[in-house]
């Protein structure tokens, strides 16, 4: 979806972890070597743009060899009068926006439906942060209000 944050978590451990091929290996992820990451790639993209913002790496462990993935996707973002958030199949429970500073500005209740519509009519222009809670558990997304 163009304009709009999407969130995405892979945990590291699904990456294989195998000898570079200076050593004779295939050159998987090695943790212990890490030390750049690069965005490189040619598509046909509306944009000449893509933004990445706040990359975490953790130590996670699975109990699998694979992970569910929940997307939530916020439009229109920025916003002036309100912000639709949408799960392709996740049950949005309660989402809760923040302020910058940490204070709870606003809170809806939804419980059965993947798409909440937000009235931001109250809130002041900025950045806020949305803390979407579902029964697979709770993931931020940025919301910037014009």
């Amino acid at each position: 979806m163009s304009e709009a944050w999407t969130h995405v978590e892979i945990p590291l451990s699904f990456f294989e972890n195998t000898a570079p091929r200076s050593t004779g290996g295939t050159g998987g992820f090695s943790k212990a070597n890490f030390f750049q990451w690069k965005i490189d790639a040619s598509s046909n993209l509306q944009s000449d743009f893509i933004y990445v913002d706040n990359i975490y790496f953790s130590q996670q462990t699975l109990s699998s060899d694979s992970f569910k993935l929940n997307v939530f996707n916020a439009y229109p973002n920025p916003a002036q009068s309100s912000w639709t958030i949408q799960s392709a199949n996740t049950i949005i429970d309660t989402v809760n926006i923040y302020d910058l500073t940490g204070k709870l500005v606003l809170t809806q209740k939804e419980g059965s439906a993947t798409s909440i519509n937000l009235d931001a009519t109250s809130l002041s222009q900025g950045m806020y942060i949305a803390k979407i809670s579902s029964g697979d558990g709770v993931q931020n997304i940025k919301l910037s209000k014009e």
